[in-house]
């Protein structure tokens, strides 16, 4: 058995969220399978196919989601509405939310104190580059947060972060949580004739926070040369210490992550972290 991933959420919600999975497994399980065996067999696929995406969405890998593709499947036969088959369509289904049951323990398990999974840590135990990579590295559960809240307003399914911009402010009132001088979009000087703008400075840290989220026509080839571009461009500045460039890949757009982390690096005095979030 795997040993679990990050969860995108907290235990509480990650448990409640899992038990809505079962509850909807068990309302497909009462579908009369004698009455409209198809329209049964339909509704069981529909649950198992939205499982496999929650749980590539709960976690901050897909270790989970594929253990989870991994039960055997169980081969429906005998003919419609037979008995046979009914048996078989609801042993199918138990054995799936017996799983789900099962990965809530293991939540529990793994997370028996704080119920969090963040080191259980003051704020002043950490430094500054660490409350970046904790608010970015919760960032994606906060977006998951606010979209179940516009669904359970009944508003639009749109999320609450489509473009980069939306990135932006998101974290942009993140950071205040942490620091209290957060700059937007300082200018960075010319070089070689072009100039640009940065996201955010936290000029007390010397931490300059650049964003970038993906998208059909931003992924590996152009997010690594934006970011090869932008890193030329800040050592022009002597009053940053650490460039941290949060690339914000909710849609898997990038192939290989690693490659793109790899653009990480001491430049002098310089130093840069690239992230690519959420981890898969």
């Amino acid at each position: 058995m795997l040993k679990l991933p990050t969860p995108q959420v907290t235990r509480r919600e990650a448990k409640a969220l899992i038990s809505e999975r079962i509850k909807e497994g068990r309302c497909a399980s009462m579908e009369s399978y004698e009455t409209s065996s198809k329209k049964a067999e339909r509704r069981y696929a529909t649950w198992d196919r939205r499982n496999y995406q929650f749980l590539i969405q709960l976690f901050d890998s897909d270790e989970i989601a594929k253990e989870y593709n991994a039960i055997p499947k169980l081969v429906l036969t005998g003919t419609y509405r037979s008995t046979e088959r009914a048996e078989q369509h609801h042993k199918r289904i138990d054995r799936k939310i017996k799983w789900f049951k099962d990965l809530a323990r293991r939540i529990d398990n793994h997370f028996p104190q704080a119920g969090e999974a963040v080191p259980n840590l003051t704020a002043s135990e950490l430094s500054a580059v660490d409350k970046v990579d904790l608010l970015c590295s919760r960032f994606h559960a906060v977006v998951n947060q606010l979209n179940q809240l516009k669904r359970g307003h009944k508003l639009p399914p749109r999320s609450f972060v489509e473009s980069e911009y939306d990135v932006q402010e998101l974290l942009h009132a993140l950071l205040w949580i942490f620091f209290t001088d957060v700059r937007r979009e300082d200018p960075v000087p010319q070089r070689a004739g072009a100039s640009s703008r940065t996201d955010f400075v936290l000029k007390k840290e010397g931490i300059i926070v650049e964003v970038k989220k993906t998208r059909s026509n931003l992924r590996d080839n152009e997010i690594g040369k934006e970011l090869i571009v932008d890193i030329e461009r800040y050592k022009a500045r002597n009053d940053c210490k650490l460039v941290y460039c949060f690339v914000y890949d909710p849609d898997n757009y990038v192939r290989n992550p690693a490659g793109i982390e790899e653009l990480s690096r001491n430049e002098g005095e310089l130093t840069v972290k690239v992230v690519v979030l959420p981890k898969r």
